[in-house]
């Protein structure tokens, strides 16, 4: 901090770009590639799949992931959509009627469960999803404003703070939302003041300094900025000696305080202000203050949140779950091909046996002939059978996929399948144990809505 104070403002922001980029990108390499995994397209080791492809062989992929990833899915929205706020001794019955009904109306207005669904889907995929809070007028002739709150589409274009250690990184100082644009939609977006040349060339700058942002020379990459600053204010406390009604306001305020207020106690504090702007690299754009506002508001949808060897990371329910899978499709595509061998194993033959029906046994293994002709006085032709007992492989599909629940903790029952659990008692019991074992994911969606 001591080497910002020494720095512009933009310098400052120049820095923790690229600070927080580089600090990101490794984690967000790895998200790409367990989202890869999870839509099925890199089950399969390259080497392995190309060899197993040019031998004949099948390379089958049953991905069972995604249903389990859409089952939690599923039960974080619906638990998250039933909270409701409740009276204690700091909030009155009245109190929480007026909170529940603007949760309803923010929810409402803001499609919040198609929101959440996507935030909740990244958290369990690999491990964080986000969320933002923000405001806008209800419509273009209107002077109200109305909060909403909304997912970001695209998890890896927000770079958080990376010195945060809040839980939801409350603490953060800064964060930034990036954003590809043309030198039109640039030009749209921060108005012909912008300095178009020095922008693209910082933006070429960070693509090579940071490999996973590679584009064209004619785009530019915008960020949205926001930071939290800290400006020291007098905090005052005004009192009507009249009614005893008491106002506690800072100096910028104090033209709202009526005469019969009285001055009965002062400090000086260091009040947080939130700044949101656009950035490009060189200058600020449409910089305005979030009034009211004490932590950046974005908020990260966390999955298993850890600290490896200094650093934080972050895990969903993919990476635990993929030798798993790997190991089902390795079993179904073995299981496959030892059933098409059986069916076509070779025959043994006195090349004088076959002699003009050399064709013929050459599509044996292909073609369901009635009979099949030899010359008289040879010995028949024998199949070389090799008969493997296929039941050892489903076994091991079994194990697999039962592997594969056991990590999502997400049990036949709770899909809607037949399960051992028969008495209403037996069912609810399993869903309690599967419950508290996917909590993890439920957790920081209560935490944020909250």
């Amino acid at each position: 901090m001591s080497e910002e104070k020494k720095q512009t403002p933009e310098e400052i922001a120049n820095n923790r770009y690229t600070i927080a980029s580089k600090y990101w990108q490794a984690f967000y390499t790895n998200a790409q590639e367990e989202l890869g995994f999870l839509q099925g397209d890199r089950q399969w080791n390259d080497q392995i799949k190309m060899m197993r492809v040019q031998n004949g062989q099948p390379v089958m992929t049953l991905n069972r992931i995604g249903t389990y990833i859409r089952n939690l899915n599923t039960r974080n929205r619906e638990s998250v959509l039933k909270l409701k706020a409740s009276a204690d001794t700091s909030i009155t019955d009245a109190q929480v009627d007026i909170v529940n009904a603007i949760l309803n109306k923010v929810s409402a207005d803001s499609n919040l469960d198609t929101h959440l669904d996507s935030s909740s889907y990244y958290q369990i995929a690999n491990g964080i999803g986000y969320l933002r809070v923000g405001a806008d007028y209800q419509h273009m002739y209107a002077f109200d404003q109305d909060v909403y709150v909304e997912s970001i589409a695209d998890p890896s274009t927000v770079y958080f703070d990376p010195s945060a250690r809040g839980f939801l990184f409350e603490d953060a100082n800064y964060c930034f939302v990036i954003t590809k644009m043309t030198k039109d939609e640039y030009r749209s977006s921060v108005g012909r003041g912008g300095k178009i040349d020095e922008a693209l060339k910082f933006s070429n700058r960070l693509s090579k300094a940071i490999s996973p942002l590679t584009q064209s020379q004619d785009t530019i990459i915008v960020a949205e900025y926001y930071r939290k600053e800290y400006k020291s204010t007098k905090l005052l406390k005004y009192a009507n000696p009249a009614t005893g009604e008491v106002k506690v306001i800072d100096e910028s305020e104090i033209d709202s305080i009526p005469a019969e207020f009285l001055l009965v106690n002062e400090k000086q504090i260091d009040k947080c202000v939130i700044t949101h702007s656009l950035f490009d690299g060189v200058e600020f754009h449409n910089t305005t203050e979030l009034v009211g506002l004490t932590r950046i508001p974005v908020i990260p949808v966390v999955g298993e949140d850890v600290w490896l060897n200094g650093k934080r990371e972050f895990f969903g329910a993919v990476k635990h779950a993929m030798d798993a899978q790997r190991m089902l499709n390795y079993t179904i595509s073995l299981s496959l091909e030892v059933a098409d061998l059986q069916a076509k194993s070779p025959w043994i033959v006195d090349d004088s046996a076959i002699n003009g029906y050399e064709d013929i046994y050459r599509n044996a293994n292909a073609v369901n002939y009635a009979y099949l002709p030899y010359r008289k006085g040879s010995n028949p032709p024998q199949r070389n059978s090799v008969n493997t007992d296929i039941t050892a492989l489903m076994s091991l599909k079994s194990e697999s996929g039962n592997d594969i629940q056991q990590i999502f903790g997400v049990f036949d029952s709770q899909l809607g399948d037949q399960s051992d659990e028969q008495s209403g008692v037996a069912i609810n019991a399993r869903n309690d144990a599967a419950s508290k074992s996917t909590y993890v994911y439920k957790d920081p969606l209560y935490r944020d809505w909250e």
